[in-house]
């Protein structure tokens, strides 16, 4: 069994995941109810308050700012523009927006939630990489909408499961799949929803997984899930000769 190593110096934290993986050192920090950003080698960061997730990001996800916007909460450059304006006694940006739009707040908790869950997802591959966790410190985009760490990692977890399911039907991004000829031969009718429609309408045996994320804005989990959801219905196939 790997040694747990954890050097602490005025309560900050260092060390590598190969000895504390992600969920545990995740759970740590929330049943300590600390506070402040845990920073992973690679630019990946996780933001604590009181124990509470609020903000986990990558330099490859998109910004707070497009995440925000997403949800209605004004341009990207008005979000942007709250925070180039922020001192350190001005209240969050989360504080400001919903200040003035207090009826996105669950709209914008449904997104944020789906994006730090999206990216502790991501996380989750075991990894060596060093962390450093810096007590006290606080994104300008605020806890008012923070999750509860131990559930939103559990919730991972149950999505590193499915995935590993998944892949075993969706190999690749690079796959490719198309409508099948016909239902299955016990269905007569099939009635596809708004949201369904998204993704079945760009199944064309042409475009590939990736195509579809980059089409729909979706995550790959997302997109992943829903083709191998349509396979499993009779509704689109592989394409033959695929090679990925």
């Amino acid at each position: 069994m790997n040694r747990v190593v954890l050097a602490a110096t005025d309560e900050a934290l260092q060390g590598s995941l190969r000895d504390f993986p992600l969920p545990t050192l995740l759970r740590t920090l929330a049943g300590a109810h600390r506070t402040g950003v845990l920073q992973l080698e690679g630019g990946d960061e996780i933001w604590l308050a009181d124990g509470r997730l609020y903000l986990a990001t990558s330099p490859n996800a998109a910004s707070v700012a497009t995440v925000l916007s997403s949800a209605g909460a004004g341009s990207e450059a008005y979000i942007n523009s709250l925070a180039e304006a922020r001192t350190s006694s001005s209240p969050s940006i989360l504080a400001m927006v919903l200040s003035t739009e207090p009826q996105l707040a669950q709209r914008v908790a449904r997104t944020l939630y789906e994006y730090n869950l999206n990216a502790v997802f991501e996380l989750l591959i075991p990894s060596e990489v060093g962390f450093f966790f810096q007590p006290g410190d606080s994104h300008p985009l605020g806890a008012e909408l923070s999750h509860d760490t131990e559930s939103l990692v559990a919730r991972a977890e149950q999505r590193m499961e499915i995935w590993r399911e998944i892949a075993e039907h969706v190999p690749s991004t690079a796959a490719m799949y198309r409508l099948t000829p016909s239902l299955p031969a016990d269905a007569t009718s099939r009635e596809i929803s708004a949201e369904d429609w998204r993704y079945l309408s760009l199944v064309d045996g042409h475009r590939t997984v990736a195509d579809l994320v980059s089409a729909t804005g979706a995550s790959a989990f997302q997109v992943c899930s829903t083709i191998y959801r349509f396979l499993l219905e009779g509704l689109i196939e592989a394409v033959p000769g695929n090679r990925y």
